[in-house]
């Protein structure tokens, strides 16, 4: 049987090829975080190499997770696509394991640690098995200074994996009993997960295409949702933007919500403080930072900027006299805020059931592979 394996859970994306004879061919890419760009040409170029024609794939593998979201829906999208299209069946492998699995061969606990964004990261600890490895904790999302006073307090020793530990080397360095893995082990490997994902088709432990699950360890939209059906109540969405404004809704000039969205553009949307709230004077925009700072040296409106955009993107802003800076506090959209915000509207009953809720997308969907393109027709 011949497996493909797609890993896209991280900032780099991989396809592999691979099946009794070990891995036949592999790709891997970290150009610009461009995954659907990615994955269809990696996806021909393996089986060119491996001189294979996709028809002969026998089953699909994929990363599901933990890590980041749009990378993840992107690889999982592709991969399910083509496991319908073949009318094959799926293997899910956590990153976790990926990570876990390439460093089998350590003598000490092994903890894959994945960079989660908001000043988070993902783990969980694994010891070597056989020819594989076995998960000794539940995968989790901690902040690094709360994985180190773990890591500290067990006194075992670890060896650290992934590019959470790259990020927050200086955090975990301190501690005398955790060893890092070189930069090979920052990232999930394509051909880590056809190895074993492999093993698990012989055995026929696959699923559906449809049966797919990613692994999330953040409470998101699909979480939110299944929680309203199981508990039968109604459910409000708010704008990231909005959470934004509102948490600065005490500023007398115009509050500017401007969020990274990665490929060198950000998010954002202009408004007032309005009562005990906020009034969106402007509709949400994608928009590159250069483009937004051309907006609003032109407009000369006295600004606070909040959100990570402005802090990604600060010597782009920082030179226009009427922008100004909120503080770190203010880089992430808050939970609290959107309690409140949420709390004054399910009073009014401005709710919908959860069939109804629909995430704002301001970029079109790129999470598909144009099949006639790829065959040239």
């Amino acid at each position: 049987m011949l497996v493909l394996g797609i890993e896209s859970s991280s900032a780099e994306v991989g396809v592999a090829l691979g099946g009794e004879d070990g891995v036949l061919a592999s790709a891997q890419s970290s150009r610009d975080r461009r995954h659907a760009e990615n994955l269809s040409p990696q996806i021909q170029f393996v089986c060119q190499q491996a001189q294979i024609e996709l028809s002969e794939v026998g089953c699909i593998a994929v990363d599901i997770g933990p890590g980041l979201f749009t990378g993840l829906r992107v690889g999982l999208a592709s991969a399910m696509a083509l496991a319908h299209g073949l009318d094959v069946p799926m293997i899910g492998v956590s990153s976790l394991e990926l990570g876990a699995f390439a460093a089998r061969h350590a003598s000490s606990t092994i903890l894959p640690c994945y960079d989660a964004r908001r000043g988070e990261v993902f783990s969980a600890r694994f010891a070597a098995s056989g020819d594989g490895v076995e998960q000794l904790s539940d995968a989790r999302v901690s902040t690094p200074e709360a994985l180190a006073d773990d890591l500290n307090a067990s006194g075992e020793e670890v060896l650290m994996v992934g590019d959470g530990a790259k990020r927050y080397h200086e955090i975990f360095s301190p501690l005398g009993n955790v060893f890092f893995a070189g930069a090979g082990l920052w990232y999930p490997s394509a051909r880590s997960l056809v190895e074993l994902a492999y093993e698990r088709a012989i055995r026929e432990e696959t699923v559906s295409a449809g049966d797919i699950e990613p692994m999330y360890l953040r409470v998101g939209l699909a979480s939110a949702m299944a929680l309203a059906h199981g508990l039968d109540v109604p459910m409000i969405g708010v704008s990231s933007l909005e959470l934004g404004a509102f948490a600065a809704r005490h500023a007398s000039s115009t509050i500017l919500p401007c969020y990274d969205a990665r490929r060198g553009e950000v998010f954002s949307a202009r408004f007032a403080a309005s009562g005990d709230g906020v009034e969106q004077l402007s509709d949400a925009r994608v928009s590159t930072p250069e483009a937004l700072a051309d907006d609003l040296n032109a407009s000369g409106e006295e600004v606070l900027m909040v959100g990570d955009g402005a802090k990604r993107y600060h010597e782009i802003f920082s030179p226009l006299g009427n922008v100004f800076f909120a503080g770190a506090g203010l880089w992430y959209p808050s939970a609290r805020s959107l309690v409140e915000l949420a709390y004054e509207r399910a009073i009014r009953e401005e709710t919908v059931s959860a069939g109804d809720i629909e995430p704002m997308y301001l970029r079109l969907p790129d999470a598909e592979i144009n099949w006639k393109t790829r065959d040239g027709r």
